[in-house]
């Protein structure tokens, strides 16, 4: 039986997983209320950290036609 994970510890798992990320896996060893606090401040702050980095997210991507057949 898997467990369900939130915050930090969920992106963190998901982030071991992939594929040049594997190595931000030790950030699990810190103490989860410290990975916590900072995953809140990341969150809440996303979209100035976006702007401030030239990442523009205006419109949603429609999929094609092509693309919604993968989809359920």
């Amino acid at each position: 039986m898997s467990k369900i994970s939130e915050k930090s510890t969920a992106i963190l798992k998901i982030l071991k997983e992939l594929k040049g990320y594997q190595w931000m896996g030790f950030l699990l060893w810190f103490p989860k209320s410290l990975r916590d606090s900072a995953y809140s401040i990341i969150a809440k702050n996303r979209y100035r950290f976006q702007s401030k980095y030239g990442i523009k997210n205006e419109s949603c991507l429609l999929p094609t036609k092509e693309l919604q057949k993968k989809f359920l």
